[in-house]
């Protein structure tokens, strides 16, 4: 069982399937942090000889880990994402994302540096050509790449849905968790989304 050790401030669950080109550019630009206190839990939809040859050069890292499922789920990736919340560690926050997106080398610090429950940031991406989006906490406004939410709400909450929507859901879950959220936007563009 792969599990997440030494508290940081911030785990990471990437979910992928058979991107390993951009799979490589996100585990770089996490690798390129300003601020070093995160764990990377890297999940693969079913077995997938590219992607173990591709981690092989981090495994040296004790920071990064990953796993291949036994089968395919083929359901956006929420399977894995359930994994991976079950297997979190105690870190402060957690951030959910896909193994295709990009991070500013200053997410963690800006994401991280408060106490609030759920902090979110803008975004760009592809599909609106590269444009930035400011991201908004309802359905359709934001990306769950671009929330991290504390560790500790993310594990109560759990992930409970494999439908299209189902980032939304979980960000819906966690604000019903907690009536007294506290949030905070980050004003700036920090997330690339492939």
């Amino acid at each position: 069982m792969v599990s997440l050790s030494d508290k940081p401030v911030l785990d990471i669950i990437a979910v992928t399937y058979g991107h390993n080109h951009e799979l490589k550019c996100f585990v770089e630009s996490m690798l390129a942090q300003s601020v070093r206190e995160w764990r990377l839990l890297v999940i693969h939809d079913g077995p997938n000889l590219g992607f173990s040859e591709l981690m092989k050069a981090y495994r040296t890292d004790p920071r990064i880990r990953e796993m291949c499922m036994a089968d395919r789920h083929n359901d956006w990736g929420h399977s894995l994402r359930k994994v991976g919340i079950q297997r979190l560690g105690d870190s402060k926050y957690t951030l959910i994302t896909n193994a295709d997106d990009y991070f500013a080398p200053v997410f963690v610090k800006e994401m991280c540096c408060g106490d609030e429950d759920l902090v979110y940031c803008d975004c760009s991406h592809h599909h609106w050509g590269y444009q930035a989006r400011p991201s908004q906490l309802r359905r359709a406004g934001i990306d769950i790449s671009c929330c991290v939410v504390k560790t500790e709400i993310a594990q109560a909450v759990g992930w409970n849905s494999a439908v299209y929507h189902a980032d939304w859901l979980f960000l819906e879950d966690v604000m019903k968790a907690r009536p007294d959220l506290t949030t905070r936007h980050v004003d700036k563009v920090l997330v690339m989304k492939n």
